[in-house]
Order: C-alpha cells, then sequence, then structure tokens
C-alpha cells in the first residue's frame, strides 16, 4: 500500500492494522474455542484431525499477525530517514606515495581484490587493500590483523618488497599502507573502525560496551544495507546505539537505536522465521510457505468435508 499519498499514510496503517488484526483475531478466537470446548477423549476422524490442526496452525497465525502489527507501527512512527552517512573527503595533499609503481611488489604472493584510499586516525591518508579469503578459510572479513597482539609490523621498503607484511597473516580483511611514507600502517581494521565510530557517534572509545565484525546479515544488520563485511560497534551512554561502519570506504552504513533493537528481533525471529536460517534463504521460504500452505490446505479441504458431510440429507430408516 506504498501507493497511498504521504498526507494520508495514516490510513493505509489503519487498513493494513485492521486486515492483519482480522488474523489475529481469528487465531485468538481459535484458541479461545479450543480451550473453552474441551473434549474428554480425542474426537474420531476428520473432526479429530481439524481440532489437531487448530492447535498447530493458531500458533504460527498469531506470530506472524501480532509481529506484523507491530512492526507496521514503529515503522510508521520512525522517521523514514536513510542512516548512511558519508566521511568528509579525504585530503590527499600529503599523500605522495606512487602506489601503483610499486604494485607489482607490493601485491606479489597476494589475493588483493579491491583497493581504496580512506582517512585513518589523524586524516592520516592510508591506502586500503583488501585480500579475498582462500577457498578454504573462514568467511570473508572474519580475521582481524589487529589481534595479533606483540607482533611489530616492519617500517620499511623490505616489507613492502615481500608483499606479506612479517608477523601478519595475508588471509585477513585487509592491508593498510601509509599513503604519504608507503610503510605498513599495522593498526589494522579494528583501529579503523575505532575511528569511524568515533566519527560518527561523537563518543569516546571509553563508551564502546562490544565490537564484532559482521560477515552475513541477520535481525541486527540485514540485507537492506548491502555492504559486508562491516564492524558492528554497540555504545552504551550517552549514545545508546549501535553503529555498522564499513573500513572499505569510511561510510557508516546503519544505526540502531537500543529502543528499536526488541522490535527489530521479534521482526526477524518471529514474523519471518529467520530461526531457520541455517537451511537458507531458499530452503527457509519453502520450508515455511509449504508448511503454511499445506496446513491451511488440509484444514480447509478437512472443513468442507465435513461441512458437506452435515448438509447431506439423512435416510428415513423404514417403519
Amino acid at each position: 500500500w506504498e501507493w497511498v499519498p504521504q498526507g494520508l499514510d495514516w490510513l493505509r496503517v489503519l487498513v493494513i492494522t485492521l486486515m492483519v488484526g482480522s488474523l489475529a483475531a481469528l487465531a485468538v478466537t481459535g484458541i479461545l474455542l479450543l480451550v473453552a470446548i474441551r473434549r474428554g477423549k480425542r474426537l474420531a476422524g476428520s473432526k479429530g484431525w481439524h481440532r489437531a490442526m487448530g492447535y498447530v496452525l493458531a500458533l504460527p497465525l498469531l506470530m506472524f499477525s501480532v509481529s506484523g502489527i507491530l512492526h507496521l507501527v514503529q515503522s510508521a512512527l520512525e522517521q523514514p530517514t536513510s542512516k548512511l552517512r558519508l566521511s568528509p573527503p579525504v585530503n590527499v595533499a600529503n599523500a605522495r606515495y606512487p602506489v601503483e609503481r610499486d604494485w607489482a611488489e607490493i601485491a606479489k604472493g597476494l589475493d588483493v581484490n579491491a583497493l581504496s584510499l580512506v582517512e585513518g586516525p589523524g586524516g592520516r591518508a592510508l591506502y586500503r587493500l583488501g585480500l579475498a579469503q582462500p577457498g578454504s578459510a573462514s568467511p570473508k572479513g572474519e580475521h582481524d590483523h589487529s589481534a595479533h597482539q606483540g607482533h611489530k609490523m616492519p617500517m620499511g621498503d623490505s616489507a613492502i618488497r615481500n608483499a606479506r607484511f612479517e608477523g601478519i597473516s595475508p588471509t585477513g580483511p585487509a592491508l593498510y599502507i601509509d599513503a604519504a611514507t608507503g610503510k605498513p600502517w599495522g593498526d589494522g581494521d579494528k583501529a579503523l573502525a575505532r575511528e569511524l565510530g568515533r566519527r560518527f557517534s561523537g563518543a569516546p572509545d571509553s563508551a564502546i560496551t562490544h565490537m564484532e565484525l559482521v560477515t552475513r546479515f541477520g535481525p541486527d544488520y540485514d540485507f537492506r544495507n548491502k555492504r559486508l563485511p562491516v564492524w558492528r560497534i554497540d555504545y552504551g551512554a550517552p549514545v545508546n546505539a549501535t553503529l555498522f561502519v564499513d573500513t572499505a570506504t569510511g561510510v557508516l552504513a546503519d544505526r540502531t537505536e537500543n529502543w528499536q533493537k526488541p522490535e527489530r528481533y521479534i521482526f526477524s525471529f518471529i514474523h519471518k522465521w529467520n530461526f531457520l536460517f541455517p537451511i537458507g534463504k531458499i530452503g527457509l521460504n519453502a520450508v515455511v510457505g509449504g508448511f503454511m500452505l499445506a496446513l491451511i490446505g488440509f484444514m480447509g479441504g478437512i472443513g468442507l468435508w465435513l461441512d458437506r458431510k452435515r448438509r447431506r440429507p439423512r435416510s428415513q430408516p423404514v417403519a
């Protein structure tokens, strides 16, 4: 119903709430009937199956309708603005290292699939070399070079020539080169993510409660955001929100306030049944859609059979 004019958005919300609310009412009244009309023993034949399937259908119907109404109302209350934010332009006035001249040596032995220019701490311009994961490695972007405690980046041309940055595995998400000096920058993706978090939140690192690399879509960060991998940064007071930053482009991909999170989880797991994510999106759609259609068809068929049987004239006994 997105064709409804913006000035009449309240009408769209009202109509959809009534339509989906009718499903909720169907589920609630059905549950009340099942509970109120108890049987001493299970009914035989089609009546027993019809009652049993009522129990099975009521729960997913209620899950779908109530979570849908909650999502509809919260979406109507929120301002429909994009959370995407770009970083300021990178100052390249002092970026003099000719990365193209030494590219063959830099990339030797590395599977580089992306190159970007980003701004690090202190306004430092950095070349970011995104590395592809080997087929047998963990999901793309899962490794963080900053986790290599105790390893020192060799600060010299030899580190560029061997192209492996001694002490750091080339299976992580990225390697960094100072765009002014050509020397490796050893702090890594996590440090750059913190810098982006400070830039977009205005809060110090002490406000961070948790950080992790997101390598797949989920209830917190879904397919609408498009970008992967991204760093998730959870902030306490005074921010009280979660930021998702893309270190490859210096972009804030999404921001979720803490008060928005319960509805997101409810919509993801109860409305969209994403608790079945291990079987994949196609498998999830096939299982949920097939199950519901089969259940509704089964109940409808039994109901029609019982109605036809009830309407059939009974034969009169012979006197």
